[in-house]
Order: C-alpha cells, then sequence, then structure tokens
C-alpha cells in the first residue's frame, strides 16, 4: 500500500479559482497568507473562505515577527519603507527583497519602523513584501504586532482553529501565540532563520497539534552560505516526522508545463529527507493553469515514488492518471504511465 502524502496550496478566497482548487481530492489543505490584504471584514472573509473552501482545511498564516513592508512611502529620489516592526542594526546594512532576488544598502532609520535606502532597489517593492537583513547586529522588537493580535482573535471568532507562525525562534514565541489562537489550536511553527533552525534543532519538543514547517523562501536567503539549506532541510525534517517542506518548489512551472529537471529532483530530495507534506508557494499559486500543473506534476511523481496524495484523515483517493504524454491547455500530464 502506497504511504500518504499531503499536499497544501497558498491561495486567497478572491482568487477566482479557489473553490475549484479546494475541490480538488489531492489537496490536503489550503494556506492563506495574512500579508495579502484581505479587502472586506474580517467576519466577511472568513465566513467566504469557509464556504469556498467546501471543508478543506484552512491555515491562516501569520506573520510574527518577520519584517514585511507596511507601507511604501512615496519619494522619486531614493526608496523609503515602513515595516512592521522597530528595528536596530548598524548602518550601512544590506537589505534584500524579493527571496533574495534584488537588495538594497540601508543607510537610515527614522523612529525604528523607517526606512531609509541610498542605494537600490532595482525593483518596485509593495505593501506585504518580506524584508530580510542578515547582519547580526539585527533586533526585532517585539513578536505579534497588535494588528495581528486583533486578526487572531477574529479568526478564532469566526472558527479559525488552525494556523501558521512565521519566523519562529522559541517555545515562547508557542506559547505567547497560543494565548490568542487557545490552547487547541493546531500551529505549524515556520523555520525561516538561523535562530529557528537552532530551535528546530535542539528545543523543539513534538507535541499533538505543533509540527514544524521549513520556510525555504525566506531561510535560504537567511543561512550564512547558500549549501547550509541542505543541512536546516534535512534538521527539520529529522526533529518532526509532520514536518511540512514549503517555497521554491516547482516554480519552474510558474510559466512553463514543463517542469525542469532540478525541480523533479528537489522533490525527490525532500522525500528521501522524510517530508510527508508538501506547500506550495503564493507565486505559483495564483495562476489556476500553474498551480494545476503542479498538482498533476506532485500526484504522478509521488505515484511512482510510491506515494498517493490524500486530503487528511481521508480515504486514499486515486484519481486517473493518462499515460501519454500531452501538454493539455497548458497543464502539465506526466509522461509516466501510473504504476
Amino acid at each position: 500500500m502506497k504511504q500518504p502524502l499531503e499536499l497544501i496550496v497558498t491561495m486567497w478566497p478572491e482568487f477566482a479559482h479557489f473553490e475549484r482548487t479546494a475541490m480538488d481530492d489531492r489537496v490536503a489543505a489550503i494556506r492563506m497568507n495574512s500579508a495579502i490584504p484581505m479587502g472586506k471584514s474580517p467576519e466577511e472573509f472568513f465566513d467566504e473562505a469557509f464556504r469556498l473552501a467546501h471543508c478543506t482545511p484552512l491555515y491562516l498564516d501569520i506573520k510574527g515577527r518577520q519584517l514585511r513592508v507596511r507601507e511604501a512611502v512615496p519619494n522619486d529620489d531614493r526608496c523609503e519603507l515602513v515595516v512592521n516592526h522597530p528595528i536596530e542594526v548598524k548602518l550601512p546594512a544590506v537589505t534584500l527583497f524579493k527571496a533574495g532576488a534584488d537588495c538594497a544598502l540601508l543607510t537610515e532609520i527614522k523612529d525604528g519602523t523607517h526606512l531609509i535606502f541610498g542605494e537600490g532597489p532595482k525593483y518596485r517593492i509593495n505593501p506585504g513584501e518580506s524584508v530580510c537583513i542578515r547582519d547580526p547586529s539585527l533586533k526585532v522588537k517585539g513578536s505579534l504586532p497588535q494588528y495581528e493580535i486583533d486578526l487572531v482573535k477574529k479568526a478564532r471568532e469566526c472558527g479559525m482553529n488552525k494556523y501558521m507562525l512565521s519566523y519562529v525562534e522559541s517555545q515562547q514565541d508557542i506559547d505567547q501565540f497560543k494565548q490568542y489562537t487557545g490552547p487547541d489550536a493546531d500551529i505549524v511553527a515556520k523555520i525561516e532563520s538561523r535562530k529557528g533552525v537552532r530551535y528546530a534543532s535542539t528545543e523543539f519538543k513534538k507535541a499533538p497539534g505543533l509540527s514544524l514547517l521549513t520556510a525555504r523562501g525566506d531561510l535560504f536567503v537567511e543561512v550564512p552560505k547558500p549549501h547550509h539549506i541542505i543541512a536546516a532541510t534535512r534538521a527539520i525534517a529529522k526533529r518532526d516526522p509532520e514536518a511540512i517542506a514549503a517555497s521554491r518548489i516547482l516554480l519552474s512551472v510558474t510559466n512553463e508545463p514543463e517542469p525542469s529537471c532540478a525541480d523533479f529532483s528537489d522533490l525527490a530530495f525532500l522525500l528521501d529527507c522524510g517530508y510527508r507534506r508538501i506547500m506550495l508557494c503564493d507565486g505559483l499559486c495564483m495562476k489556476e493553469e500553474a498551480v494545476n500543473t503542479a498538482i498533476n506534476i506532485i500526484d504522478q511523481f509521488a505515484r511512482d515514488y510510491g506515494y498517493e496524495l490524500v486530503k487528511k484523515g481521508s480515504p486514499i483517493y486515486t484519481p486517473p492518471v493518462p499515460a501519454m504524454a500531452t501538454t493539455r491547455g497548458g497543464v502539465y500530464v506526466p509522461r509516466i504511465s501510473a504504476r
């Protein structure tokens, strides 16, 4: 009998394909990223999310101490951003954006949260984007801003009981978070920093309703050297058999129907590490064509690797898989037949 493998997608109820994707029996859960503006009241938002999800489990991702852009200050001469936490850091400091694809030199800080850059970035930075400063002198003040505390309280009132918490670095972070979610909430601790990896490797104690997530989008940028992501990925899986591997997965199909060799090798690496839960990122899941392609790829890959995509707590579902290689409507169909 094949082993179960869970696939989590990242979506927002406003996505036109949210409901259709939620009804795919190969999707185990949906992550909702709170960095995206709701555009409506929390009550309306969660009511719509639960209705469109059709009983597919929903996770609300809370950003916690992760540095995020709250406001892009208009300035034709330089980049100025307001972030969600007051910070202290030795200046000047190199600052990374867009998962390390862009950078700028931080030269001034006003009132702790107003960041002024002397050089860069190349591209426009929008509210909600993450900010990475790797300088060891960085101090981020506070863990949960008040607006996120208020959001969690509203979410709990509306029936949410599954959460992801970004940049977890200690048991104290989880204990504090549970004060707002309630003790019975299902919490996924996202590991995205060197301190987080140390916590996961030494302090983390597995408990019901608590699991780890290897958030490779930011973790890859945070580790001192690029190849250190390998040891971190293995260490987290070793500590938690329910750990989730997330981000930088199948990005080659964001705009193309054919996945890269590197992406297939990466999937094999994650399964060999022991991951049995996989999560796709926002950028990939924004397009219905891309997320459908990714689901089909992981489905076929998993079956040939001895696994089966399932909904959590449901019987193993075996969707029909075509034996021939084709690209139908831009959606990838595997070139190998199901075993």
